[in-house]
Formats: C-alpha cells, sequence, structure tokens
C-alpha cells in the first residue's frame, strides 16, 4: 500500500517537463466549465436513455428457443427436469444454451418449426446491451456517444426491433461523438490558450519594465 501511495510522487516529476505546469492549471481552472458541459452531456444521456427505454425495453428478451426450453424456471434459481445437468456442469445462465439469437419480438413466425419465441432473463452480448431501465441503458448510449462499437447495438435493435431503429442511434452518434466530446475538447484548449496568452503578456510586461530599468 506504502509503494503504491509512493508511485504518485511520479507525477510530481511531471512539473520538470517545459510547459507541464501550465497544462495542469489549464486543467484545473477548466474544471468548472467542464461542469458545464456535463451538465449538458448527463442531460443528453438522460433524454437519450428515457426514449430508449420507451421504444426498447423488452425487446431484445423475446428470441427463438429450441425445444427443452419450458423445462427452466425463468429465474433458473431451481434446476426443473433437463436443466440439472447444466447447472451442475457450472453453467450460470442454463437459458443460453437454447438461445439461437433470432429476434422475435414483432413476429413470433420467424422461428423455424423446431424453436419457438421465448422471453429469456438476459438480454443479447450478455445483458450488457439493454434498454430495460435508464440505468441499464447507459452502457449501450456511452458506446454509441463515445462511438466505441456504436454500430453493435444499433444493428441489434435493427433486427429485433425495427430498421427504423437507426433513426434513434445515428444522430446520437453524430450528437454525442462529433458535439459534446468536443466541447469538452474546446474548454480546456480555450483555458489552456487564456492562460497561455496572460503568460505571454506578463512575460511581456516584465519585458518592458526590464527595459525601463536600464534606461533609467
Amino acid at each position: 500500500m506504502v509503494r503504491a501511495v509512493r508511485a504518485v510522487r511520479l507525477l510530481l516529476a511531471l512539473l520538470v517537463l517545459p510547459g507541464m505546469e501550465e497544462l495542469i492549471n489549464a486543467a484545473l481552472l477548466s474544471i468548472p466549465r467542464v461542469g458545464s458541459a456535463a451538465y449538458i452531456a448527463a442531460c443528453v444521456y438522460l433524454i437519450a436513455a428515457i426514449w430508449g427505454v420507451q421504444f426498447f425495453k423488452g425487446v431484445l428478451h423475446y428470441r427463438c428457443a429450441t425445444a427443452g426450453i419450458e423445462e427452466l424456471t425463468y429465474g433458473h434459481a431451481r434446476a426443473l427436469k433437463g436443466s440439472s445437468a447444466l447447472i451442475a456442469a457450472g453453467v450460470q445462465n442454463p437459458q443460453a444454451a437454447y438461445d439461437t439469437g433470432v429476434f422475435c419480438y414483432n413476429d413470433a413466425s420467424v422461428c423455424q418449426a423446431d424453436t419457438s419465441c421465448f422471453y429469456f432473463e438476459e438480454n443479447p452480448a450478455a445483458d450488457t446491451t439493454s434498454f430495460d431501465s435508464v440505468l441499464e441503458s447507459f452502457f449501450p448510449l456511452s458506446t454509441t456517444i463515445v462511438l466505441d462499437s456504436w454500430s453493435q447495438p444499433m444493428y441489434t435493435l435493427m433486427a429485433a426491433y425495427s430498421p427504423w431503429a437507426w433513426a434513434f442511434f445515428a444522430p446520437l452518434a453524430a450528437f454525442g461523438g462529433f458535439l459534446i466530446l468536443q466541447l469538452f475538447l474546446a474548454v480546456i484548449s480555450e483555458t489552456f490558450i487564456s492562460l497561455e496568452e496572460a503568460r505571454k503578456e506578463k512575460l511581456a510586461m516584465e519585458e518592458a519594465e526590464e527595459r525601463k530599468k536600464r534606461r533609467a
């Protein structure tokens, strides 16, 4: 623990680098304005999350399942006939063994003859792609706003809900990825430029004072 704390002292060594002190001061002075940008981002997150829950809640749970899924309980907390072997083998989600990955929320007829439309406990991608609540929707929204594999939840919902699901994600990616993130960078950059200009003005004044003293 002590060594871990001592490792923080390496940050102090950064101060000896040219311009590093100005950069740190710019970061600290930009915190109030970054807070305003964070407030805008939080509002965008919240509005998008509410819309996502309204449109897509529960949609991703409905997928085609192979025969035998009826033998499992919805909570799969206790083993029924057919599921005891899976649980004994250490399978955390026995329902996953019956999941075909084919979405059937809008049309159960898409399931083949040997499968049926079933409400699975978990959402796709290990339950990470979910719009069941405002809190759960923050992960897929975050991947969209930071443009990190943002198309994966979009294509998933296009297959599960409607091809028009892109109309929810594309503007969010454009607005979030190219505006909100740039807003944070602009705030920090403007603060750094202001500090740099103030430093140059101070240096110019000191040089002017020095010249006056020499003339006197």
